[in-house]
């Protein structure tokens, strides 16, 4: 995959964009397959990635649906979802509404967002049930590496959240001003077929004995780290609290078993 920008073009074509047209009886040079190895996907070695020569970009995003979440509210047997995005150069906001009591919840709704970094950031959609008290529980997360996207072609994928034992969210990606180009006609299928075979990854999965996840080198938000080519949530002070919490619980019970021997 080779990367371009707008100062690679000829100056002679002071910036004009050439048309090249093609004959019907020359023939058109076939381009080679994308691949999948292990858990990555690799574009055709003859696609092109194009941005900006500042590196910056501009992403449209539509958070479909929902499919299939767990349940956090056991009194009504639902959830209250709704979706934040993130990145190393997006702060993290709420790109949804709430729906209430809703496992297969609709959104349908857009946004734009500025990306600093197209070709290396991975953007994140963190999936919460919202609670009216306390903090809100984590519904699962997923996250996307912007380089893998096609020039100003939406492509729509189903994604399995990490961090949950189900459930799944449909999203629609459009790279307006950057993205792979010179892709073969089946780009979309395979990146797609790719997208809904990528398990979530679990809280507890010994990333360093998987196979080489699909991130390496990618940069991410700060709440999040890059293990082995997988993305993994930091532990936060509430994380860190419950262990804290959890160890004095058990020494009681280890003494009364001590008693008892």
């Amino acid at each position: 995959m080779q990367t371009i920008s707008p100062e690679n073009n000829n100056k002679l074509n002071l910036g004009k964009t050439v048309f090249i047209k093609t004959l019907p009886h020359q023939n058109q040079p076939t381009i080679k397959p994308n691949k999948i190895i292990g858990n990555k996907f690799i574009p055709s070695e003859d696609s092109i990635f194009f941005s900006e020569s500042n590196g910056k970009g501009k992403l449209k995003v539509r958070l479909i649906s929902a499919d299939n979440l767990m349940i956090e509210d056991l009194c009504t047997q639902s959830s209250d979802p709704y979706i934040k995005l993130k990145s190393s150069s997006v702060e993290s906001f709420q790109a949804t509404k709430v729906i209430d009591r809703n496992l297969n919840p609709i959104w349908d709704e857009t946004v734009y967002i500025d990306i600093e970094n197209v070709a290396n950031e991975i953007l994140i959609f963190d999936v919460f049930d919202h609670d009216l008290v306390g903090s809100d529980d984590l519904l699962g997360y997923v996250g996307v590496d912007l380089s893998l996207l096609p020039y100003g072609i939406e492509i729509e994928t189903i994604e399995n959240l990490s961090y949950a034992k189900h459930g799944t969210i449909k999203i629609a990606l459009t790279a307006i001003d950057f993205g792979l180009t010179n892709l073969t006609p089946s780009y979309k299928k395979d990146y797609t077929s790719w997208r809904i075979g990528l398990k979530g990854l679990q809280k507890n999965d010994l990333t360093q004995k998987m196979k080489e996840g699909p991130y390496n080198e990618k940069i991410t938000h700060q709440d999040f780290k890059i293990c082995n080519g997988y993305l993994k949530r930091k532990e936060t002070k509430g994380d860190v609290a419950l262990k804290i919490v959890s160890y004095p619980v058990l020494l009681p019970l280890i003494a009364f078993g001590d008693i008892n021997k």
